[in-house]
């Protein structure tokens, strides 16, 4: 069997994971552009989301109910997507997830078949290119209906979980890295007329083993189920009525009281999301605001990030009013009144992901009534993670006229004036100087008078090279062939080094600082004020001049034992 190491798990099919948020900012209201609209075909009911041809862009895999296929469509630039390629499936398709279960680096797909008592699951394997080979079977129970991926025995290898509506039961399919699976193993939901239909993933009692949340549509519960290592599953037994709710469609799991515990988000009857806040040990408590109403009939629920801001926000799809119903959390397990965005009708899921690559999180909506995928692209105003606000200009001087600085092409980074906070260093190629920009720990900088540093400034480096604690900085000098050295006064002062600057050959480009020769000196030298002959020697590769062949090899102390000192006259030897 191949090795399989646990990093190569790819879980696409978005669940949601406790998350450990900092401070929040003010929250902004979620926005999303209107839909874009994708027929994909009859009865979708579900959604992942992955790059099936590993060109960079998210793609979608929907599993048609109605034509016994997965549909595929391959993403482009801005969010777009193409017609649907289709792949034979199983009988009726209406589950899926993504994940390379064969471990070669491409993505795979399997779905649950809701067909019959002795239902299966199929396993599409991807070439890579976003086809996809035929599917392989698996059983799995009696009518499946969702499923959900996980390394549920903690071997490094994707395995199933399958919920099963007529079996009232949870199967756990065991993978073995090449994408087949053993099993199935049944676990109870609840008492009979349950009819779960939806799971979800998560370490529910911080034991790092996944545990799972089923949301039980009949016994109008959610049943939690608490992993072991071996990969089987215990009923978790809920204190009260905590988790009783009327006919539950689906949870997502989420910390949303910023607690570094999850907690539960969980759509039901009554046109609600109902919020459940976590112990720790896999048991649930009731909040005192709990119930947030999404819509007339919400069927899906997922937590993500939608504002930027830090805190986990909802998104709920109604399938009687055809829309995406978000809320905006507030940080305490509380959320904001909804907002409401158009889909068409019967939308079923929601996969969240970025799919036109501006950073920001998209969502992908199947519509099971209209048979086709609505995208939402999100239009909020923050800058994602990664990005950076407009850039601000500073000038390289403090005046244009008498000490100009043009043609700036280094930059560097120190505390040269010891008040904790950055400044930058700027080496000016035209001008041939450099500029010293202090900086207020704000993003902001102040210029002073440039430093003449020698014809063509083209590299600037910063060190302590005379190791007396306050920053230098050193300046390739491309058109001069040399080096200068300025050695700073910890105020964000510099001065010329004794013995700079420094021969450095022809056209010098690029400069960097560090200890050569391991003696703990940037610049091996006795004092501020040394010649800087020694330097010299570091400077070109361990000897004085450029031409000398023979390298410098520095003296090694030779080992003198101690004498024995003369006895005194009429003292004996010992």
């Amino acid at each position: 069997m191949k090795n399989k190491p646990a990093a190569r798990m790819l879980f696409l099919f978005l669940l949601a994971l406790p998350v450990f948020l900092p401070a929040a900012a003010p929250a902004q209201t979620v926005s999303f552009a209107a839909g874009k609209t994708f027929t994909t075909g009859i009865g979708p009911k579900s959604i992942a989301v992955g790059d099936f041809n590993r060109d960079g862009i998210p793609d979608l895999a929907v599993p048609l109910g109605g034509e016994s296929k997965v549909a595929i469509h391959l993403g482009s630039v801005g969010g777009n997507f193409g017609p649907a390629a289709k792949f034979p499936a199983g009988t009726q398709p209406i589950g899926i997830v993504a994940a390379d279960f064969n471990g070669d680096g491409k993505l795979d797909l399997a779905v649950a078949n809701h067909a019959s008592h002795t239902g299966v699951i199929s396993v599409l394997l991807g070439a890579g290119d976003g086809t996809f080979g035929s599917a392989t079977s698996f059983s799995a129970g009696d009518f499946p209906r969702a499923l959900a991926v996980g390394d549920f025995n903690r071997d490094g290898i994707p395995d199933l979980a399958v919920v099963n509506d007529t079996g009232e039961d949870v199967s756990i399919l065991l993978g073995d890295g090449d994408g087949a699976f053993s099993g199935p193993t049944h676990f109870s939901v609840g008492p009979n007329g349950s009819l779960p239909i939806s799971v979800a993933v998560g370490d529910l009692n911080g034991d790092g083993v996944l545990d799972l949340v089923v949301a039980n549509n009949f016994g109008s519960s959610v049943a939690i189920l608490l992993g072991a290592v071996d990969g089987s599953f215990t009923l978790k037994v809920q204190p009260n009525t905590n988790l009783t709710l009327p006919q539950p469609t689906a949870a997502a799991i989420g910390d949303f009281n910023r607690d570094g515990i999850p907690d539960l988000a969980i759509a039901n009857s009554g046109n609600r999301v109902t919020i459940r806040l976590g112990v720790g040990d896999g048991t649930f408590t009731k909040p005192t605001l709990q119930n947030f109403t999404v819509g007339t009939n919400p069927v899906f629920v997922v937590a993500a990030d939608l504002n930027g801001d830090g805190i986990l926000d909802l998104a709920a799809a109604d399938f009687g009013g055809g829309r995406v119903s978000v809320l905006t959390g507030v940080g305490d397990g509380t959320f904001a009144a909804v907002k409401n965005f158009s889909v068409k009708s019967g939308p079923r899921a929601i996969a969240v992901a970025d799919l036109d690559g501006d950073g920001r999180p998209d969502l992908a909506v199947p519509n099971d009534t209209a048979g086709n995928v609505s995208v939402l692209l999100n239009a909020t105003g923050f800058a994602p993670a990664g990005a950076f606000a407009a850039h601000s200009d500073f000038g390289l001087t403090d005046d244009t006229l008498l000490s100009p600085a043009t043609g700036p092409v280094s930059v560097a980074t120190g505390d040269f004036d010891g008040d904790g906070m950055l400044d930058l260093a700027v080496a000016n190629n035209t001008s041939g100087n450099v500029s010293i920009l202090i900086g207020d720990g704000a993003g902001a900088f102040t210029a002073g008078t440039p430093i003449s540093a020698g014809s063509g400034s083209s590299s600037v480096a910063v060190g302590d090279f005379n190791r007396d604690g306050k920053l230098d900085f050193a300046v390739a000098n491309n058109a001069a062939n040399n080096v200068s050295v300025f050695l700073g006064d910890g105020l964000g002062g510099f001065s010329a080094a004794s013995g700079s600057p420094i021969a450095a050959g022809s056209g010098p480009s690029s400069i960097a600082v560090g200890d050569l020769n391991g003696d703990g000196s940037q610049f091996r030298q006795r004092q501020c004020d040394d010649s800087f002959r020694r330097r010299q020697r570091h400077l070109h590769g361990g000897h004085a001049r450029p031409g000398r062949k023979r390298p410098f090899v520095p003296r090694r102390r030779r080992f003198r034992p101690r004498r024995r000192a003369r006895p005194r006259r009429g003292e004996q030897r010992r």
